[in-house]
């Protein structure tokens, strides 16, 4: 019988292991993002719209919105929408308790926002993230001991924005 190799041996190779599997998979992660995503600022206008619908309330109070996912996986607006002004200047706009908006492939989601009451120019932006191949490998990370091993780019998911046209 060979003798049991000393701890400090075990711990390198353990390490060694682990930084092996955090490279291998920080490098699928990068062919799959720059693969399906080559420009970040791309994603806020590629198959996601908010658009002002034309159907309206009566009472003209609330503004309703079309969300429209177009992309190949779900979306997710975890209340995040904000009404932006000229002057770059937004404020946050929570619609809880219905705020929280999952929009499936090809769908439409429908979001009422208060009509704000100022004469200038505005629009209605969201803040997203797709639940993706990426999302899905970003959460397991995250929940892994690799997450402390790993730069926080590969385990926190980044939120993508939307904004609607101007509207007077």
């Amino acid at each position: 019988m060979h003798p049991a190799p000393p701890l400090v041996v075990v711990r390198k190779k353990v390490k060694f292991v682990a930084g092996a599997l955090a490279l291998t998979i920080s490098i699928i992660l990068a062919v799959l993002v720059m693969r399906k995503n080559p420009d970040p600022r791309a994603i806020s206008i590629s198959g996601v719209s908010l658009e002002l619908s034309r159907d309206q309330d009566r009472d003209g109070k609330k503004l309703r919105f079309e969300f429209v996912n177009k992309r190949s996986s779900p979306i997710v607006c975890p209340d995040s929408f904000y009404v932006e002004f000229p002057d770059q200047k937004m404020t946050n706009l929570s619609l809880a308790p219905v705020g929280d908006v999952r929009i499936n492939p090809g769908a439409t989601g429908t979001v009422s926002i208060p009509k704000p009451a100022m004469a200038t120019k505005w629009r209605l932006g969201a803040s997203f993230y797709e639940e993706n191949l990426v999302f899905d490998a970003k959460v397991l990370i995250g929940q892994s001991p690799l997450k402390n091993q790993l730069p926080s780019d590969f385990s926190n998911v980044r939120g993508m924005s939307v904004v609607s046209d101007w509207i007077q």
